[in-house]
């Protein structure tokens, strides 16, 4: 992991000059455990161009999308909502994870979100999931067993969604893709099973030589 900055950074890699594609880590996670993956694409509001590729280059992959934004810095901006506009196109599962809650007090918290939720609503991202979380309160919580932070960090309720909506989903179309792709094999082995049926039930061998041949 100390080798991490020497690749995924401007600073250990300048403009890719490594030609790294992406960087694949491996944790003991509960959440992972069943084959979900999480991609983290660069920011869209970043200082290089490449960053905007890689992300719409791999967003429209992606069975879910959540669009992280954060309770200090500027709302919900023009490339964030060029951004959703291009993934709806692709995806109805796009979520947003407003971070860093605890960093600001709760009015400053709650209007940031207000005010989130007014400009996806005048670009008519109205119907939007959205979820309020602080990783540093949750790493607190875990480590002191305090409820009470778990809950305020806002984690529990971001982990139900991708343990119950978003999980179920990705199953759902593992099956329906298998079903998709397999179809027509299944198909062509039941009109197999149906023939021989057919050639072991006939009367007399004239018979059954009308059914190879019809």
């Amino acid at each position: 992991k100390d080798e991490i900055s020497l690749y995924g950074t401007e600073s250990g890699n300048p403009n890719n000059e490594k030609l790294v594609d992406f960087i694949q880590v491996f944790v003991p996670s509960p959440t992972l455990k069943d084959g979900l993956v999480i991609i983290d694409t660069p920011g869209l509001g970043g200082l290089f161009k490449q960053h905007k590729r890689i992300t719409y280059e791999y967003v429209p992959r992606a069975d879910g999308v959540f669009l992280v934004c954060d309770s200090i810095e500027s709302p919900i901006g023009l490339a964030e909502i060029e951004l959703l506009n291009d993934l709806k196109k692709v995806t109805n599962n796009i979520c947003v994870i407003q971070t860093k809650s605890n960093a600001v007090d709760s009015e400053a918290r709650n209007a940031r979100k207000t005010n989130n939720l007014k400009i996806l609503n005048n670009a008519g991202f109205s119907s939007l999931k959205y979820f309020v979380v602080d990783s540093h309160l949750r790493f607190e919580a875990d480590e002191t067993k305090d409820i009470e932070d778990l809950n305020a960090s806002g984690y529990p309720e971001l982990m139900a969604f991708i343990n119950n909506d978003v999980k179920t989903r990705i199953q759902d179309l593992i099956k329906s893709k298998i079903k998709i792709s397999l179809g027509p094999i299944l198909d062509s082995i039941q009109r197999e099973l149906s023939l021989t049926k057919s050639i072991l039930l006939a009367n007399g061998e004239k018979e059954r030589e009308e059914i190879r041949l019809a």
